[in-house]
Order: structure tokens, then C-alpha cells, then sequence
């Protein structure tokens, strides 16, 4: 189940209408997935804008989409924002869902690196 992938937010429209969301702030975002397999995962997420303060986030969930159950949420900030989760035991055979937002107002696009990696 490890991954890592450069992408940005070009193009993302909010996800959730309004207060909707119960993970995280329902900000304009990308989504990746990946199934469980008994093992533990930390997500960890870069950015690469220099010149503009903003906060992101990593929304973790699981289940299906039209019934997606929040996990945990990690917010990060600044000029250079970096956010990690902390240590997901998965359970095997479960659909997970990563969500990536982040409020930026002043970009069209917000460069990105995600990692899924394996912890003991």
C-alpha cells in the first residue's frame, strides 16, 4: 500500500456544502484511497508555495463514498506547510479515503508531494 505522488489543486471545487463535513473544514481538495492491510501507515504531506501563508490539511476516512466514516484529521500551516499524521493501524480489507485541502484563496493551483509510508 505505499505511495508517494506529486499533484496540486488545480481545477478543485469544495467538496462538502457548507458544514457538511465531519472531518476536517471542507475546504477545495484532492482524494486519494487505499485498502487496508493490518498494517500500520503515517501520511505525510508537502508544499512547495513560499510567499503565501495557508493552512492544509489530511482528512482520513474510510468506508464507502456515500457512506465515508472520519478517522482523523491533521492540519498543518504556514509559508511552507507541512502536515503527518499519526499512526493508522488499517484493518484489512478496508477502503481508506485521503482527502488533501488547504485554503488557498490567491492560487489556482497549490503544489503538492503525498506519502503513504509503512511504520513498525
Amino acid at each position: 500500500a505505499p505511495f508517494t505522488g506529486n499533484n496540486d489543486l488545480t481545477g478543485a471545487t469544495p467538496d462538502f456544502g457548507g458544514d457538511d463535513t465531519t472531518c476536517g473544514n471542507g475546504w477545495s481538495g484532492a482524494w486519494y484511497s487505499f485498502t487496508g492491510d493490518g498494517k500500520a501507515y503515517m501520511l505525510s504531506l508537502n508544499t512547495v508555495v513560499t510567499d503565501y501563508y495557508f493552512q492544509c490539511e489530511i482528512n482520513i476516512f474510510r468506508g464507502s463514498c456515500d457512506e465515508l466514516t472520519c478517522v482523523s484529521t491533521f492540519l498543518g500551516s504556514g509559508s511552507n506547510a507541512a502536515v503527518s499524521s499519526d499512526p493508522l493501524l488499517t484493518t484489512s480489507g478496508v477502503k481508506y479515503w485521503v482527502h488533501i485541502a488547504a485554503n488557498v484563496v490567491s492560487y489556482d493551483s497549490l503544489p503538492f508531494q503525498i506519502s503513504l509510508v509503512q511504520v513498525e
